[in-house]
């Protein structure tokens, strides 16, 4: 019989499976450790936002729906410029 991982070894909400953890939507590894990085999102990371060469760059974020975004407060194709 083959062990599983107890709950503490799996992260970012992950849970044990019979071949290390289930990951949320949003992170990757073999116990969870990885968030998407900037241009993907969902399960395994599998989701592409933006098919541009530059992908969502520096303050951007990648969401499901909304493609890249801002953080709250910024805009620009960099994020850079406040908003007033």
């Amino acid at each position: 019989m083959e062990s599983i991982l107890p709950s503490s070894e799996c992260a970012n909400g992950g849970f044990p499976n019979k071949n290390g953890c289930t990951c949320p939507p949003g992170f990757k590894g073999n116990k969870c450790e990885h968030g998407c990085g900037s241009n993907t999102f969902g399960i395994d990371c599998t989701g592409i936002c933006s098919m541009r060469q530059t992908q969502c760059r520096q303050m951007m974020f990648c969401t499901k729906g909304f493609g890249c975004n801002c953080p709250a407060g910024y805009r620009g194709d960099d994020c850079t410029t406040g908003l007033e």
